[in-house]
C-alpha cells in the first residue's frame, strides 16, 4: 500500500515527512483491503472496543471497530 501513501516533505515544519493517506482512502477497494487486513487477525476474538489516538487513527479504528462489531473509543 506504500504507493498509495503520499509523502509531503517539510510539513507542517521543516524536517517532518508528513504521510498523507487520503489517496488510499479515496479508493474504496484499497480502503476495504486495509480495513480487512487490519481486522482479520482479531476476527475470531471477543473484542469489546477498539481504541485509537489522533485523527488518522480515528479513520482506521472506526472502520475496524465497525468490522469487528465493537465499540470505538477515540483517545
Amino acid at each position: 500500500m506504500k504507493e498509495y501513501v503520499r509523502t509531503v516533505p517539510n510539513y507542517p515544519i521543516p524536517g517532518i515527512q508528513f504521510r498523507d493517506i487520503t489517496p488510499l482512502l479515496q479508493d474504496n477497494k484499497l480502503f476495504s483491503q486495509v480495513v480487512d487486513g487490519m481486522s482479520d487477525p482479531w476476527r475470531d476474538m471477543d473484542i469489546d472496543a477498539v481504541l485509537s489516538i489522533e485523527a488518522r487513527g480515528f479513520i482506521m479504528a472506526g472502520a475496524i471497530a465497525y468490522k469487528l462489531g465493537a465499540a470505538f473509543i477515540p483517545l
